[in-house]
């Protein structure tokens, strides 16, 4: 039975497998192997498609989850937001509220508006001159204002005139639909 240079690794192949415990670790490893390529390698591949999909769908839920929350949180300011407003409509409005304030509106300048995602962001400059108790309460009258504002930069400096007051410079950010 000799058949060239494969002869002698068969014969003493032949001979190991006459040994009990030999035979059982070449079968076991036989066994081991078949299953491993006929039952794990299809299954792993389809294992790991569903451990992707699985992936997806997790993303995909919280994803879901946090839109609903988001919309609940818009529910929440909507009725602050108003529709159809533009950058002269702002400019009253910012108007006709510094005007229940004794201060001295010096300017009132718009800054331009800017898109951010379905809403609108004026920018409005506005300097106004008054006393502290004034000045404090134009900005609390913009921190609690029924419409979403935002004071984007605010300084307070000495007057320059002779009435001694203060002199308020800052810039309102409006949001509208």
């Amino acid at each position: 039975m000799n058949t060239g240079r494969l002869g002698p690794a068969l014969a003493n192949f032949q001979r190991r497998l006459r040994d009990p415990l030999q035979l059982r670790i070449f079968l076991g490893g036989a066994v081991l192997l078949a299953w491993y390529l006929l039952v794990f390698s299809p299954l792993r591949d389809q294992i790991e498609a569903a451990s992707k999909n699985r992936a997806e769908a997790e993303r995909h839920f919280t994803l879901a989850r946090e839109i609903d929350s988001l919309r609940a949180v818009s529910e929440d300011f909507k009725s602050r937001v108003p529709n159809q407003t533009d950058t002269n409509e702002w400019v009253e409005y910012l108007l006709a509220g510094v005007r229940n304030y004794p201060v001295k509106l010096i300017r009132l300048e718009p800054r331009g508006a800017l898109r951010h995602g379905p809403l609108e962001v004026v920018i409005l400059q506005v300097d106004l001159e008054g006393n502290f108790p004034d000045l404090d309460a134009v900005l609390a009258w913009v921190e609690k204002n029924p419409r979403l504002l935002r004071i984007d930069t605010l300084n307070i400096a000495p007057s320059n005139g002779r009435s001694g007051g203060l002199t308020l410079k800052m810039t309102v950010m409006g949001v509208a639909a």
